[in-house]
């Protein structure tokens, strides 16, 4: 499931804590992506209690687009 869920384009990251049976998956667009990102999950046989939207603060935010900057 996991290598299914990063060949989605708008996949940017996905991540599993086995420990607590989660997964925290970064996409372009929430509201648009979460949809299609659950749907695929349940026809894989994986059981989804709950859904929840992550937003960055504003430092890391800030420092994540600073890291970019420093790339270049």
């Amino acid at each position: 499931m996991m290598d299914q869920l990063r060949s989605f384009p708008f996949v940017k990251n996905v991540k599993a804590y086995y420990n607590d049976s989660k997964l925290t998956i970064h996409v372009d667009d929430v509201k648009t992506n979460t949809p299609e990102i659950v749907k695929n999950i349940i026809y894989a046989g994986s059981l989804t209690l709950s859904v929840e939207t992550l937003r960055p603060s504003f430092e890391e935010a800030y420092l994540k687009i600073i890291e970019r900057e420093m790339k270049i």
